[in-house]
């Protein structure tokens, strides 16, 4: 499973610190401690390792369950093509354009290059939601900055530096 790296993380003295014994649950359900993080340079990532009978490759979109049938590859998008996120707080799907493939920036002291822009609209607490265009993984929800409004690290990014492959079952 794979989220915002931002997700597992606190301030002391107002510097990000990035925690590697995070647990994460579903409903009752302890899945594991988190796997890996990346936060700076393409990526705002982490992996959290879960069992087969947890894993799936459904995604919630509006209500109704959509199973994905396949992975960006990496540096596979282009400008201006579809893309759409869904995330838990705004609780809805939103489609729009590609706009950027090198969205460069620095928060809480780390340095971003090469994060995907979009003229999509971000909601705090929709980070680590899936960005995706029909049943194809794009990537997940950072946020936003750099001069756009929707930002997110691309999939192929993603499973390249976390060393991960897609789960399409």
């Amino acid at each position: 499973m794979i989220t915002a790296g931002h997700c597992s993380r606190t301030y002391a003295s107002g510097k990000a610190t990035l925690y590697y014994s995070d647990t994460y649950e579903y409903g009752t359900t302890t899945l594991v401690k988190v796997s890996s993080i990346r936060y700076g340079g393409s990526l705002d990532a982490l992996s959290i390792s879960v069992s087969a009978s947890n894993a799936n490759s459904n995604i919630n979109i509006n209500g109704g369950v959509r199973k994905m049938t396949s992975s960006q590859a990496r540096n596979g998008d282009t400008v201006g093509q579809s893309v759409c996120r869904v995330g838990y707080a705004s609780g809805k799907s939103q489609c729009g354009t590609l706009k950027s493939k090198n969205v460069s920036y620095t928060i809480d002291g780390a340095s971003f290059s090469g994060l995907r822009g979009s003229n999509l609209s971000s909601t705090p607490g929709d980070s680590g939601g899936t960005v995706y265009n029909s049943y194809q993984y794009l990537g997940i929800t950072k946020g936003s900055g750099g001069g756009h409004t929707h930002v997110y690290s691309q999939i192929g990014d993603i499973n390249y530096d976390l060393g991960l492959s897609t789960y399409l079952q």
